[in-house]
């Protein structure tokens, strides 16, 4: 994915939905989100911006932080590239290797246990990352 810079909206108003990616770091009393994370501002009040940030791939989390100011966000657009072919390789690889028992143990299958979720498209491709760098964080 290639990130550009842009000139956020003249309207505070239309802020909503942009993506932002953070010039420093910042917290609330729940997350600590380190500069260069990117997210999308939900919300413009008078205080500053809400931002829900993109799932994080190692700890599969997603932080929500208020009222930061436009000194701390920059406006990006991004343009969408494909992952090469090794990566979907290495997705199916991971899936076709997957024990029966994946199942009872909870895990990723073309399907997420126990919540009995069947996955396709991005949602499975996100959920096969996590587990992948779960699984090379074990190792």
């Amino acid at each position: 994915m290639s990130i550009k810079t842009i000139n956020p909206p003249k309207l505070k108003r239309d802020w909503k939905g942009c993506r932002i990616r953070l010039t420093r770091d910042a917290a609330n009393a729940f997350w600590l989100v380190k500069a260069g994370t990117l997210g999308t501002i939900t919300n413009q009040g008078p205080k500053g911006s809400d931002v829900t940030f993109d799932w994080c791939p190692c700890c599969c989390i997603q932080a929500r932080i208020s009222r930061l100011r436009r000194d701390a966000l920059e406006f990006i657009e991004e343009e969408q590239i494909e992952p090469p072919l090794h990566t979907y390789a290495e997705r199916y690889q991971f899936l076709r290797t997957r024990s029966l028992d994946t199942i009872e143990q909870g895990g990723v299958f073309a399907g997420l246990t126990p919540e009995n979720v069947v996955l396709n498209g991005k949602d499975l491709d996100f959920e096969i990352d996590c587990a992948i760098a779960k699984e090379k964080e074990e190792a």
